[in-house]
């Protein structure tokens, strides 16, 4: 009787550190997920469209192991315009930053 709890609290023990683990790490993506919807979902310049979207995200991603121990996120529109360079950069540059959200944000 003492082996089957003695198994029965290691195998509980295990379950609750994987639900934790996978807890952790998938937070960070749902809140990557988050901040990149910002992107996507603010309007396009005029005469453009929207070729393809992008969003990836993890620790260490950009610059090869020195980020401080940061969740770094990159978003990514590539767009088909008949606009210039500096007009297209002019009009992001015109929005209002995009929230960073929170894990209170998420839930």
């Amino acid at each position: 009787m003492k082996k089957i709890l003695r198994v029965s609290s290691i195998a509980l023990f295990v379950i609750v550190i994987s639900f934790l683990i996978y807890r952790g790490s998938t937070n960070n993506d749902r809140i990557s997920a988050k901040f990149a919807q910002n992107l996507f979902e603010y309007p396009i310049p005029p005469e453009t469209s929207l070729i393809t979207k992008h969003q990836f995200n993890g620790k260490n991603f950009l610059d090869g192991g020195g980020s401080g121990g940061y969740w770094n996120v990159v978003a990514i529109m590539e767009l088909r315009t008949s606009l210039t360079r500096e007009e297209v950069i002019n009009y992001y540059k015109r929005a209002e930053p995009f929230p960073s959200p929170t894990v209170r944000s998420l839930a």
